[in-house]
């Protein structure tokens, strides 16, 4: 309901939903609130009040897309730790921080787009094998904790980042690993981030599918507008 505003710790913690859409008047999703639905939850999308997230998603197994809003600060400790199944996230503009664990151990994630206002992440990208290309807006080089990328393919992977600053990543520790580092202009299009207008929005179930309608037009679960 629409008076609810917060929801608490665990509060659907191994539920059987198959797809979760909150509302931009929840201001507070509590620890671990969705985690552990290993079989069933697909898709999710979290509306533009809420600030920060941890263990949100954790051994979402299944979890295949999500929609974070802007007006996320943090992305929290192991919020998608587990989810096996998710290849893609746009992590929105407003984030600032990206904490211990939050992508580990998605080994079916490809691309991912870091936005200039990172200044900080930690052991976030653990054994995410099959990440191969990070495109890092940051013009200042976001301070890393140990092991970011820890058992990542970095040998194989391409690093897109502000041409300004290019000789700065090629010489800052953990980042300088990526066997390609290239300027932000050679970035392929299709993994940048797109500022999806959600806010305002109404979510919908329409046959198993998770639907975002705002302004008369119409999004999937993936942020992509349905003719």
């Amino acid at each position: 309901p629409n008076s609810v505003t917060s929801i608490g710790d665990y509060a659907f913690s191994g539920a059987a939903l198959k797809s979760i859409g909150v509302p931009d008047n929840v201001t507070y999703i509590g620890r671990a609130a969705f985690a552990d639905m290993e079989e069933t939850l697909k898709s999710a999308v979290i509306g533009s009040g809420v600030k920060e997230l941890n263990a949100t998603f954790v051994e979402c197994m299944s979890l295949e897309s999500v929609i974070l809003s802007e007006g996320l600060e943090t992305i929290g400790d192991e919020v998608f730790n587990g989810c096996n199944f998710l290849k893609r996230i746009n992590i929105p503009h407003s984030v600032t921080s990206i904490e211990e664990s939050a992508f580990a151990g998605c080994r079916s994630l490809e691309s991912i787009v870091i936005p200039s206002g990172v200044t900080t992440i930690d052991y976030a990208f653990g054994f995410c094998i099959s990440l191969t290309t990070v495109i890092c807006k940051a013009i200042e080089v976001p301070k890393l904790g140990a092991d970011v990328f820890e058992d990542m393919p970095l040998s194989e992977a391409t690093l897109y980042v502000p041409a300004e600053s290019l000789e700065n990543y090629k010489a800052a520790e953990q980042w300088k690993e990526f066997g390609i580092i290239l300027p932000l202009d050679k970035a392929p299009s299709a993994v940048e981030n797109t500022r999806l207008p959600i806010t305002n929005s109404t979510k919908l179930l329409r046959n198993g599918q998770l639907l975002i309608l705002r302004e008369g037009k119409t999004y999937n679960a993936m942020g992509t507008e349905i003719k």
